[in-house]
């Protein structure tokens, strides 16, 4: 396999394929042209690609024809001119090589999948998956937003408490694009050595991909905490706390397929435990009406989905199972300030947090019918800062609680308010 020159077409380079039955055959040229160029020959020997007067062919026993036409012969329109063909599969039903102007291309005719592509567009569409595990966005703000203030719970011995909470959240950090909704029932009791609370909620997750594409997480949770007064001082407590989170993720993976938007799609399992140790120490500080109220806290994340594999699309993939491990440390001080004569109150919060795990868990896998992938999952920042304003006070029977907050950085939304309504009996 290669080029020769043959004197019966004007002494013009040639594409040829040598066989010991039948010796060296000239391959021929495409169109109108006078040369070619053979370039790979496929495993079993009955496919040659190369280049003929500045196009791909593809040459089986039945003769040489464009990859262009060869795709288009099996239903898929070309728009860009496939200038190249350098590489074939063992049965040929793949083609690689060079766009005019757009790069490397692979293109197949098979029972997978059947379409062009070129390699950066597949790569992108692969990398978009890469941000994380859409699950452990929840657990983050399950803790550290709808969680992050557990004194606000906690009522006298000998009382039962129950509380609604609703989250909405928006990020667009980095180059995420997505939001985040929960919802949540709890209820508590105070045994006197410890008041034990329980949380249900839901939460669902909409992040946006490339060329359209989106990730949709639906879950459930448990969680289970317990507020421990600390002898040392009146005001200091400790909170220890685990909870358990299942669910699904909807995954429509998309990429242009041949000058369209095509989609691969997918609906893996998830799951995500967490565990807490907190310690607040509540009215430490009393300036002018206004109470500092320092905290440490310190959490666990560990996050898993399930390997899987798309269906549809010209280039669907198998992605490997995938588990993330995350432990922050997040130090800060909640403020109290009353609000003139009413029954309200201004509460802010300012902290710092710190995540011992800088990247992401790699994702890895292999296109169907092509080759394997190992990418290596976000960077983040290891240090940020996070700040909340809102107002709490009673209502009705009960006691309302309204709040705005943000971070600078991190894996945390960019914003969400959060919401709650509390009774105590």
């Amino acid at each position: 396999m290669g080029y020769h020159i043959d004197p019966g077409a004007g002494g013009h380079l040639q594409a040829y394929r040598w066989t010991s039955a039948d010796g060296l055959k000239n391959l021929g040229v495409l169109g109108t042209g006078k040369s070619s160029l053979a370039m790979a020959v496929s495993g079993d020997g009955n496919v040659v690609v190369g280049q003929s007067s500045g196009e791909a062919f593809r040459w089986t026993q039945s003769g040489m024809q464009s990859v262009s036409d060869w795709l288009t012969s099996n239903g898929v329109i070309v728009t860009p001119i496939i200038s190249t063909a350098s590489g074939v599969n063992d049965d040929g039903s793949v083609v690689v090589g060079e766009l005019l102007k757009q790069g490397a291309y692979i293109a197949r005719v098979s029972k997978i999948g059947t379409g062009l592509i070129t390699v950066l567009d597949l790569q992108d569409s692969l990398a978009s998956l890469a941000q994380g595990i859409s699950a452990f966005q929840s657990s983050n703000i399950i803790i550290n937003g709808a969680h992050d203030r557990p004194m606000s719970h906690h009522v006298s011995e000998g009382k039962n408490t129950v509380w609604l909470s609703g989250n909405w959240s928006y990020d667009d950090r980095n180059t995420r694009d997505g939001m985040l909704g929960l919802a949540e029932i709890s209820g508590g009791h105070n045994f006197g050595p410890a008041q034990v609370n329980i949380s249900l909620g839901k939460t669902w997750y909409r992040k946006n991909l490339i060329r359209n594409g989106k990730i949709d997480s639906y879950g459930n949770y448990v969680m289970v905490e317990g507020i421990i007064p600390i002898p040392i001082d009146s005001g200091l407590y400790a909170t220890i706390g685990t909870y358990y989170q299942w669910g699904d993720s909807d995954i429509h993976r998309s990429y242009i397929n041949s000058g369209a938007r095509d989609t691969s799609k997918a609906s893996p399992d998830m799951d995500t435990w967490s565990a807490r140790v907190r310690v607040d120490w509540e009215s430490a500080l009393t300036i002018a009406s206004i109470q500092f109220s320092p905290y440490v806290d310190l959490s666990y994340i560990h996050s898993h989905l399930d390997s899987y594999t798309e269906t549809g699309g010209g280039f669907p993939a198998h992605f490997n199972s995938r588990n993330k491990k995350n432990t922050e440390l997040h130090a800060g001080f909640n403020m109290e300030i009353p609000l003139f004569t009413t029954s309200f109150q201004l509460v802010t919060n300012i902290e710092v947090a710190h995540r011992f795990d800088h990247e992401d868990a790699r994702i890895s896998g292999k296109i169907l019918g092509l080759s394997s992938f190992d990418l290596l999952d976000h960077k983040y920042d290891p240090t940020w800062v996070k700040g909340g304003v809102g107002v709490e006070g009673k209502l009705g029977i009960g006691k309302v609680s309204l709040t705005l907050n943000g971070t600078t950085e991190g894996e945390m939304p960019s914003a969400w308010f959060l919401t709650s309504y509390q009774i105590v009996f």
